[in-house]
Order: C-alpha cells, then structure tokens, then sequence
C-alpha cells in the first residue's frame, strides 16, 4: 500500500504542499481541535480552528534516550470557552492530547490522511490575564511513559492499599524501609 500518493504526487508535479500541526484536546465536557494555521479547517468531519499567531507549542519532538519529555501549549487570543476548559483542572489532568500532521495543498485542501505525531496526557494548566480582556492558557502534555517508575495504577503505601483493601496492614511498614539494610539470609 503507497504512503502519501497525493502528497508525493503534488510535489512531482511542482505544486506547493504545506504541512498543517492538528492538535486536538479531549476535555471532559468536549474535544476541542485547533490547528497552526489562521481561518476554519474541514477535515475528517471536524472543524479545526486555526490559532496562528495566538499560540505557540513548545518541545514538539521525541524523546532522547527514553527520556519522558513535555510538550508546552500556549494559547492566547482564543475564544472563552476553550479558556474555560483549559483552565478547569478536573477537565483537563490526566485527559488525552494528539498531535496530527496533515498535508494541505495550495487551497489548504488535505492530501491524504492525517497522521499522529505524538500522544500526550494533558497536566494542569496555567492560567494568567491580561487586562480585562486578553487571556493566556499555558498547558502541558507529557508522554505516557512519564509514571513509568511508579507502580501500575497505585503507589505501593498504605493509603493507597487501605483505599484497596480495608483493614490490610501489609504497605504498614512500607515507610520505615527506606535506607534500611535488611541482612538476608540470616544463619
């Protein structure tokens, strides 16, 4: 199966072909969907609403050496309701962010399919105004390796066991075992 057959056919015949960033947050209440140019963009059934010089991401690239990094998104200048949702921490911590490519013709007509860049989880966000009117919404994203040290869904404490099994008393100790040396085996 050919990958990229307009795209590459486009470029062949000397059209100009630009690549459009997608990035689509998935709040609790809705999913909104921006995209790095100016104006409304169709594509796949969805409108994507251009943030141009309104916003700005930042550390859009992989990850060296395995390391978990994050990605920053600054919006300002947009409209209210995405400035609510943003800066609602219950709807944004822990929800999904994808970054898309997406080639545009001349007539920012898409060739081909959009494709995922990246795969973030939405951290909470920051909020500052500017005057009565200008808002700007700094949120970061990081990758889904970023907890990987801590255990799969729960931290190994008592709390947390307590919340899983009431009465358990086997994460008691948990705490007083660190920087102890425990001699085994014992003869």
């Amino acid at each position: 199966m050919p990958f990229f057959n307009d795209t590459l056919a486009a470029v062949a015949g000397g059209r100009t072909v630009a690549l459009a960033i997608l990035v689509e947050f998935d709040f609790v209440e809705e999913t909104k969907r921006v995209w790095d140019g100016a104006g409304i963009l169709s594509l796949d059934g969805h409108d994507w609403y251009g943030i141009g010089q309104y916003g700005s991401m930042a550390g859009v690239d992989f990850g060296a050496n395995d390391t978990a990094d994050q990605v920053t998104f600054t919006l300002s200048g947009v409209d209210p309701t995405f400035v609510a949702l943003a800066n609602n921490a219950e709807s944004t911590e822990g929800r999904d962010v994808t970054i898309w490519g997406q080639f545009l013709d001349d007539d920012c007509q898409p060739l081909d399919d959009k494709w995922v860049i990246r795969q973030l989880i939405m951290d909470r966000p920051a909020y500052q105004a500017n005057g009565p009117t200008s808002r700007t919404v700094t949120l970061s994203a990081e990758t889904i390796w970023t907890n990987r040290n801590r255990a799969a869904n729960a931290y190994y404490s008592d709390r947390d066991q307590q919340a899983r099994f009431p009465g358990d008393l086997g994460c008691v100790f948990i705490p007083t075992l660190r920087h102890k040396k425990v001699p085994w085996p014992v003869f």
